[in-house]
């Protein structure tokens, strides 16, 4: 009998604060952005289309480690930012 389970492992890692990086989605959909701002503050744009700001931006940190996430800076992420606000501006 096969028998299948999911173990998760925990990484200690250090990051300055406030920190910026992205999820590149591979070109089918826009790439996911993200702000660790504070230990109580964090935005998160993904794929252009959904902003939302977190007061438990640890949630971001397991994105981190995600062979697709790369460091931005944050001239970059804010342009992402404000391109998404503009879309949405003009939905309306």
């Amino acid at each position: 009998m096969k028998f299948k389970f999911k173990t998760e492992t925990e990484h200690e890692m250090e990051i300055e604060l406030p920190y910026f990086f992205k999820i590149k989605n591979g070109g089918l959909i826009a790439d996911s952005y993200f702000a660790i701002l504070s230990e109580k503050l964090g935005i998160s744009n993904w794929g252009k289309k959904d902003i939302s700001v977190n007061q438990c931006p640890e949630v971001f940190l397991k994105y981190i480690t995600y062979p697709e996430s790369v460091k931005v800076t944050l001239e970059e992420f804010k342009l992402q930012i404000t391109q998404s606000c503009n879309q949405i501006i003009n939905l309306i």
